[in-house]
């Protein structure tokens, strides 16, 4: 009988025998009907999931005579429950490639495909690290300092977890970038958050890439742990950060390929460049707050929630916190803790999972301490996870969702009791609804149980006015306030590009974010991947970079790749789906 690892030897033997001999038939006759190849550049130069043989036949067809891949090597294989599952590496024309592959009896069921590296543009780490030390002795001409040597290639705005992760990416592989982080620090974005906010998600998800956190830190980080990391790893990564630096606005030049970015430097104003523009502010633009009759009449305090930061000037009054996702529960109990009576209007019904429930059903076998400990490396833990289509990681999201509801079975019956609106989707969980419209659930950590005992008030509607000392809901109920908090979440993304880069701009550019789902907020038709990020965009030079911190980590590098392939001058040969044909993009 044979072993797993020679059914998957004999797997990849022929799928590389079927590309080398262009033979259609053979490869086809190697997937199971319903089987899905995610591909990260190496084949593609892209980010694309292919649905069936005959999309995949099609790509492949498509892309050959430019990819030519070789050099198949078996690394690593395992089977669970039927299934074998099975690391590769390979090459292409101008790449160093993993592959990952799940194998059921019929044949090949989901297949990965990523781009590691650029053949002679490997970053410079260990045995290829730079010499640095002592220069030759030369007189140097005096000369006034100058903000840069040359224009840089990239620009990035935004520069907390995503444009220092990015701007470490680049730096390793040689591109010239200058960040723009509009604050004083790169971590003030964390560090001017309410002073109660933690991570809900444990530090091996959260890792950033080359330099892992101290093994001594909490598993659960505070914003302000967090805050000093991104300082200290841009510090380290020597990273070309500008603070205190705002971009205006920014101008594509049709002619020289490039953009043309205004930047308020300490109140200076200071032009660049580029041939590429990143946007990493993250996934929104400007705080949301609804324009609401008699708002100006209010005597009390309010804000929205990207403004709080305690509770501790509230005791013994009353506060409102309009909203109920994770800082709206946050907030609610950062003021309940400094004895303030507080009230939560819940605008629509929200999922609500215990964190630690969330961790042991949804995150433990890949990142935790536990995992590391077993042996699962990031990168392993990470390969494991970009090597499940979303499509099928929303399937197991949906059978997640009902474990959750189950382990968490006491607490939401508690919550309902006091009339609180719990989301009863069964494909509800946070990963499904933050990959659909960028929101998640509330992962609890104390203000749930607050609301279910009475601590924390809810009431259930919406505010539609206010008067001098009241919130004023649809059903005409008052609610007396000193302070409201309104954690009503943030403008699109797109209005904030359309302030930045002009309106025809964000036209061209289209949806940001979602998988096309059909779920509210996130309309089809069914995509597959991401909207628009971390890969070519319709507007020439334009990146998006965003997501939490493990997409941080995970697609930084695909990002900086294309940048450096176009940097480099490498032929870039992007598919794109019949009646299409290639876009190639220059340097």
């Amino acid at each position: 009988m044979e072993s797993s690892w020679q059914k998957a030897r004999s797997w990849l033997a022929s799928f590389s025998l079927a590309l080398d001999r262009r033979d259609d038939d053979g490869l086809r006759s190697l997937f199971v009907e319903k089987c899905i190849w995610r591909d990260l550049l190496s084949f593609t130069w892209d980010i694309q999931t292919l649905e069936g043989k005959l999309p995949i036949s099609q790509m492949v067809s498509s892309v050959l005579d430019h990819v030519k891949p070789c050099d198949w090597v078996l690394e690593k294989v395992t089977d669970d429950d039927a299934v074998i599952t099975a690391r590769f590496v390979f090459q292409t024309t101008c790449a160093k490639c993993i592959g990952h592959v799940r194998l059921v009896a019929e044949g090949c069921w989901t297949l990965l495909t990523a781009t590691e590296a650029l053949r002679g543009h490997e970053e410079k780490r260990g045995l290829s690290r730079e010499l640095g030390g002592h220069p030759k002795a030369v007189q140097r001409p005096s000369e006034q300092p100058k903000l840069f040597r040359e224009q840089p290639y990239v620009v990035i705005v935004g520069g907390s977890q995503c444009g220092v992760t990015l701007g470490a990416r680049l730096k390793q592989l040689g591109v010239p970038c200058i960040v723009l982080e509009k604050n004083a620090r790169p971590g003030d974005a964390w560090r001017c958050r309410y002073d109660s906010l933690r991570l809900h998600f444990q530090v091996t998800y959260c890792e950033f890439p080359y330099l892992p956190f101290p093994d001594h830190w909490p598993k659960y980080l505070s914003k302000d742990q967090m805050a000093d990391w991104i300082d200290a790893y841009a510090t380290a990564m020597n990273v070309a950060i500008w603070t205190n630096s705002c971009c205006k606005k920014a101008e594509w030049d049709e002619v020289t390929g490039t953009w043309t970015v205004h930047v308020d430097k300490d109140g200076t104003c200071v032009q660049l460049q580029p041939q590429h523009l990143v946007i990493a502010t993250g996934l929104n633009g400007m705080p949301y707050v609804p324009q609401l009759q008699g708002h100006g009449s209010f005597k009390g305090v309010t804000m929205h929630s990207s403004q709080y930061i305690s509770g501790a000037s509230q005791r013994g009054k009353k506060t409102v916190v309009v909203g109920s996702g994770t800082s709206a529960h946050d907030i609610c109990q950062d003021l309940w803790e400094h004895g303030a009576d507080v009230t939560m209007i819940q605008r629509s019904a929200t999922p609500i999972t215990r964190v630690s429930t969330h961790q042991k059903i949804c995150l433990q076998q890949l990142y935790s301490e536990e995992a590391r400990a077993s042996g699962k490396t990031s990168e392993a833990a990470d390969l494991e996870y970009i090597s499940m289509p979303f499509k099928l990681l929303l399937e197991k999201q949906r059978i997640a969702g009902s474990k959750l509801r189950e382990e968490d079975a006491d607490l939401l019956q508690r919550l309902e009791q006091v009339g609180f609106l719990l989301d009863s989707d069964p494909g509800s969980t946070n990963t499904s609804n933050y990959l659909s419209t960028g929101a998640g659930t509330y992962l609890e950590v104390g203000a749930s149980e607050l609301i279910a005992d009475g601590s924390v008030k809810v009431k259930v509607g919406c505010v539609t006015a206010m008067d001098e000392s009241a919130v004023i809901t649809d059903d005409g109920t008052q609610l007396r306030a000193d302070l409201v908090v309104f954690a009503t979440g943030y403008a699109p993304l797109t209005q904030l590009i359309a302030e930045l880069l002009g309106k025809d701009v964000a036209r061209r550019l289209g949806r940001i974010w979602g998988l096309g789902t059909g779920r509210p907020g996130d309309a089809g038709p069914w995509e597959g991947e991401l909207r628009n990020m971390w890969k070519t965009t319709d507007v020439d030079g334009l990146w998006l970079h965003g997501g939490n911190l493990l997409q941080n980590r995970i697609y930084s590098l695909f990002l900086a790749l294309q940048i450096k392939a176009r940097h480099a001058g490498i032929p870039v040969h992007i598919y794109k789906r019949p009646k299409t044909g290639f876009g190639i993009a220059g340097a």
